[in-house]
């Protein structure tokens, strides 16, 4: 049986010292006796119009709103037994934590339920999740700049930035890193080299931190040739033919021991949705600190089932869905995209972000974007990548050396000067 002292108690300060307590975050919805969340709710208001919360005020109230239980010889009760004002935080504290257990009881009771009429474990166990998350009332506190800027100026002292690099120092230049809570599109057309950057980038990240890395296209064993390829520089064809001469077996070998501090998680499940991209972040998340996310790529996702909308609404959403990803995980996540097939008509081949396919809002919610373009009849060892976007810093270009056989993007020597375009 649930004890209500606590609620009692609290109703009881609050009338007895005609003042509703300071710095509470309690709610109405907190008190079990629905006779107390009535009398709550009305003490709130009453607060709210800067009135007195005493039993004579509440009285005449009384007059005109009815709140069933409520009279004169009950609100005398409360009042007799109240405890001193000191004590209301205390008090509140009890009656919060009695209702997120309840909460919790609740949600244990859905989540059977779920469990019992639902026919995908993974929908059900991020469903579970999202109930036991709601069953902690959040209340937002009130935060004065006053209190915080030492913190932010103490920051400011620190050397450690909070990006972490990417691989590739220009571009580092140009963007600062992969910063937690921004999403990073990378677009260009098929075999320009957008799947081999994510990897790499995926790569660097995994050396801070856990990292999935969404493989819509390509297979696990295709995923793990790029890596020893990369690491190992050890040309994919070799691999793939089985002709690895004794250098080639002694490169591999050499490299094994990266794996070890290689935290990358590869999903290449070839039809996904955003939910179980969050699901498999958060599942991650609890064997270390997660640092980033990675897809690849975005149109090969799918629809919810019997989604009938256009193609282009559904890339919205999965767009909105991967920067709200970023943000409540508080990582980057770094998104491939292809794009439309208009730019290979042009006789001006760079692509702009109105290239972006199936969806401007890629455009929109994207922090940065990064586009890719090889000059495949001139100069196809070399990628230029146009920062269009960037929203904490400059845009620009930069080049870098494709070298496809060991799935590597090098970059040219480099000085600050090199990044031409800055604007």
């Amino acid at each position: 049986m649930l004890d209500l002292d606590p609620e009692r108690a609290l109703l009881g300060v609050a009338l007895a010292t005609a003042r509703f307590p300071d710095d509470l975050d309690v709610a109405p919805e907190d008190f079990a006796n629905p006779r107390h969340e009535a009398l709550w709710s009305l003490l709130t208001w009453l607060d709210s119009q800067r009135m007195p919360t005493d039993p004579v005020t509440v009285m005449r109230h009384l007059a005109r709103v009815t709140l069933p239980g409520v009279d004169g010889a009950w609100l005398a009760d409360l009042v007799t037994g109240a405890p001193i004002r000191s004590l209301a935080r205390h008090y509140g504290a009890l009656v919060t934590e009695k209702a997120t257990l309840r909460r919790l009881i609740a949600a244990g009771e859905r989540i059977v339920q779920l469990a019992k009429a639902g026919e995908n474990s993974q929908e059900v166990a991020e469903m579970a999740r999202k109930e036991v998350d709601a069953s902690s009332r959040a209340i937002a506190s009130v935060s004065m700049i006053n209190d915080e800027i030492d913190m932010t100026l103490t920051a400011f002292e620190e050397a450690a930035p909070i990006a972490i690099p990417t691989p590739w120092q220009e571009l580092n230049y140009l963007i600062q890193g992969w910063r937690p809570g921004a999403l990073y599109v990378i677009g260009a057309r098929p075999g320009i080299g957008k799947s081999l950057m994510a990897l790499q980038a995926a790569i660097g990240l995994a050396k801070c931190g856990y990292v999935a890395f969404h493989s819509l296209e390509m297979p696990r064993l295709e995923v793990h040739t790029r890596i020893i390829a990369q690491l190992a520089s050890v040309p994919q064809s070799r691999m793939d033919d089985r002709h690895l001469s004794t250098d080639d077996w002694r490169r591999i070998a050499g490299a094994r021991a990266a794996f070890a501090d290689l935290h990358l998680a590869i999903d290449d499940r070839s039809s996904i949705r955003p939910l179980d991209i969050r699901s498999h972040a958060r599942t991650l998340a609890r064997r270390g600190p997660l640092v980033g996310i990675a897809v690849d790529y975005l149109q090969l996702m799918a629809g919810e089932r019997g989604e009938r909308r256009p193609r282009h609404e559904q890339v919205a959403d999965w767009s909105r869905s991967l920067k709200i990803l970023a943000k409540e995980m508080n990582v980057p996540v770094i998104a491939v995209s292809q794009l439309n097939r208009q730019v290979e008509g042009r006789q001006d081949k760079r692509p702009t972000m109105s290239d972006l396919r199936e969806s401007g809002s890629l455009e929109q919610d994207a922090d940065v974007v990064l586009l890719l373009h090889v000059d495949e009849e001139n100069d196809p060892s070399t990628m230029h990548v146009l920062v269009a976007k960037n929203r904490q810093g400059s845009t620009g270009t930069l080049k870098l050396t494709r070298k496809g056989e060991i799935a590597r993007l090098d970059a040219p020597s480099w000085a600050p000067s090199r990044a031409a375009g800055v604007a």
